[in-house]
């Protein structure tokens, strides 16, 4: 089987996330630049800088948010943080400590804001990338049979004909390829509506619950849910280069090969040698 070369196709698929990513990010730029609504560029590359803070958050408005109980300590962080060099924006996180034996506990709020810990509504663009990104990537395929990462590390995706995909094909592949993103997108559309409608002292409130259901016999639920959901990414994205030898899952699903160019080369002049000799 000649669909292989697993780190190949890996960073191939990095560099074309990459590509767009700057992609948005430029868009998104521009869009901030005019528009009263700020968006944020996608997370691919980010840097963040964290400080503790002192009276940024007024002790009236810490009291709502994180109500206080003997023996509990609260502290207040400012981060800066920048998305793709590009976009840069402050997340403010006000935490409760306290202790339950030799156990620490601990329970947080963060939310937008600006330098100032007012709360800001920033929407990312990370579940739109998510989403928009498989289109993109078909419509390359569709067209050139390549994506501009899999043309940079010499890769081609073709059908039994050898011919380059039909754009139904190459949709199929890549939307089922970006599962695991397409759900992160749509968990990530929940985040955005919480982003929209946060309210610091229900967020405060829903933080500390979380906390007792977690204390209540919940938390190894979580975990082993984690991981097992963990396990199954892993397995969806790595598991079909080593079960298949790089025949992957979303190439079977949508009846085409990738492999180097050289390959599909080869092996056209193969099939012109058949039909020749006959």
């Amino acid at each position: 089987m000649t669909a292989k070369y697993f780190w190949r196709r890996a960073f191939a698929y990095l560099l074309d996330l990459f590509i767009l990513g700057f992609v948005i990010t430029a868009i998104v730029v521009a869009y901030n630049s005019v528009f009263s609504t700020r968006f944020l560029a996608p997370e691919l590359l980010k840097t963040t800088a964290c400080a503790p803070q002192f009276d940024m958050i007024s002790q009236e408005r810490m009291n709502e948010i994180l109500p206080l109980e003997p023996g509990h300590q609260r502290q207040q962080i400012l981060c800066k943080q920048t998305n793709m060099f590009a976009s840069s924006f402050h997340i403010t996180a006000l935490q409760k400590i306290w202790k339950e034996g030799n156990v620490t506990r601990s329970v947080s709020v963060s939310y937008y804001s600006d330098e100032y810990g007012n709360q800001r509504t920033y929407l990312p663009s990370e579940p739109f990338f998510y989403l928009l990104a498989p289109f993109v990537f078909a419509l390359f395929l569709a067209r050139m049979g390549q994506t501009p990462g899999k043309r940079l590390l010499n890769l081609n995706v073709y059908n039994a004909s050898l011919q380059k995909p039909d754009l139904k094909s190459a949709l199929k592949r890549e939307y089922f390829k970006a599962t695991v993103l397409i759900i992160t997108a749509l968990f990530g559309l929940y985040s955005l509506y919480q982003i929209v409608t946060l309210d610091l002292v229900e967020a405060g409130k829903q933080a500390q619950e979380l906390l007792q259901n977690l204390g209540q016999g919940n938390f190894w639920l979580w975990i082993v849910g984690g991981v097992v959901l963990s396990l199954a990414a892993f397995w969806f994205e790595f598991g079909s280069f080593i079960r298949w030898r790089g025949h992957t899952y979303w190439d079977q699903f949508a009846n085409l090969t990738t492999s180097k160019t050289e390959d599909l080369v080869m092996r056209k002049a193969e099939a012109d040698k058949v039909i020749a000799d006959k």
